[in-house]
């Protein structure tokens, strides 16, 4: 209950920053929108736009089955820099040491800060996908409820890994260098920046280290796949979990080092 009351606060403070709606919901439609414009034209033949799931979609709206996961994937983990600074806020007006003395576990301590990033991801994700069949017309492939599991399943490794970046970094230049270098990597080695398949084989498996490169996999096999492979999806969304623990356990670590 405790966690609950520190998640609530933590919610009405996100609903008054723009700031971070602007970054997590108007951005990646901006993004998606100018990207989609630009290439609308552009017939590119792989596997993943050739799929019978999409093969009956306009040219210029099948772009958009690339464009949307990819930028709901880099823009889910842009959480990280956000909760960061969210904590460090927590910590510089003290507000952390006097919850530190309340009558609370640090591990509900913890959930209440963070439950309120995943509930973010989480409608963030949604809005994204509703507006990519609403406004791009893209399509949601033959099973649309196998996208739930996956966006919960990233949702939890990128509020996981934004926990254990907010409980490292001490001042708000090391969540700006740490941060953005930490998500735009991953982002760029993982494939969001293009298509992974334009990636080399050999950089396709180094991606598999990062998290966005597995909720790739997973939503391609639901939104472009002529076959959906359910094994890869059971696969990836249970290495998503994995970094999901890996990340929790690490900020776990970290937090109860720094107090």
């Amino acid at each position: 209950m405790r966690a609950w009351q520190i998640t609530l606060k933590d919610l009405r403070l996100l609903g008054k920053d723009l700031r971070a709606l602007v970054i997590l919901l108007a951005l990646p439609l901006v993004f998606i929108s100018i990207l989609g414009m630009a290439t609308s034209k552009l017939m590119v033949k792989t596997e993943s736009v050739q799929a019978e799931s999409v093969e009956n979609l306009e040219p210029g709206k099948i772009v958009y089955q690339e464009l949307v996961p990819s930028y709901t994937v880099m823009f889910a983990f842009f959480l990280v820099n956000i909760m960061a600074r969210s904590f460090l806020a927590e910590k510089e007006l003290g507000t952390f040491r006097r919850l530190w003395i309340a009558p609370i576990s640090p591990f509900e301590l913890l959930i209440g800060k963070t439950l309120p990033f995943l509930i973010v991801s989480l409608v963030q994700c949604l809005l994204l996908f509703v507006c990519g069949r609403l406004l791009f017309g893209m399509s949601w492939g033959a099973e649309p409820w196998l996208l739930v599991p996956i966006v919960c399943c990233m949702s939890l490794a990128a509020t996981a890994l934004g926990l254990m970046v907010a409980t490292w970094v001490k001042t708000d230049a090391q969540v700006s260098a740490y941060g953005n270098l930490l998500v735009i990597s991953m982002a760029g080695v993982s494939g969001c920046f293009m298509p992974r398949d334009w990636l080399p084989p050999m950089m396709q498996n180094i991606s598999l280290v990062t998290p966005h490169a597995w909720s790739l996999i997973a939503f391609e096999q639901v939104l472009s796949s002529t076959e959906i492979d359910y094994g890869k999806i059971a696969t990836s969304c249970a290495v998503l979990c994995g970094f999901a623990v890996l990340f929790v356990v690490s900020g776990w670590m970290i937090f109860r080092k720094s107090q």
